[in-house]
């Protein structure tokens, strides 16, 4: 059905295909979905069909790391840096990072790891998961949402 709306859509003003839509017995509700689907841009997704990251941030971190809005295209190469801010702390404990991932449709997930000195927590992907899935069990939590989320987006562990 999509396939037909997006079809008409580049022949017909949306109104007019938003009547016929109605007339062959879709709801005004599924007519309008069906027309804003059909006319949000096309995103990059990878072969599961989940919205592809296009860059993960790092705002900034403590200790020894003093770059600010590093953007990282790759997954491995965000995590690569993790461990290096892990390798490179000076004894216990561990440094915070605050990191933004944006995808290919503008989704933005916004974070902060702790990153332990013995190499906990240099996992990006991981360390999302973990907390999403936190949120869909805690009782405490608003979870609602968390599972579509983890359905949508690519998250590489």
């Amino acid at each position: 059905m999509l396939n037909i709306v997006k079809t008409l859509l580049s022949t017909q003003l949306a109104p007019e295909v938003y009547t016929l839509l109605v007339n062959s017995g879709q709801s005004s509700t599924e007519a309008l979905e069906l027309i804003q689907e059909a006319l949000r841009p096309e995103v990059d997704r990878n072969e599961d069909g989940k919205v592809k990251m296009e860059k993960i941030v790092l705002i900034w971190a403590e200790g020894w790391y003093h770059q600010e809005d590093v953007s990282f295209t790759s997954w491995d190469k965000f995590n690569a840096t993790l461990r290096e801010i892990s390798h490179n702390q000076c004894g216990q404990g561990y440094d915070k990072v605050k990191f933004q991932i944006v995808w290919a449709d503008g989704e933005e997930y916004t974070g902060r790891c702790d990153v332990q000195a013995d190499g906990t927590d240099t996992n990006i992907g991981e360390h999302v998961l973990e907390f999403l899935n936190y949120l869909i069990v805690s009782p405490a939590e608003d979870g609602n949402g968390c599972q579509e989320f983890i359905n949508t987006y690519e998250i590489i562990v």
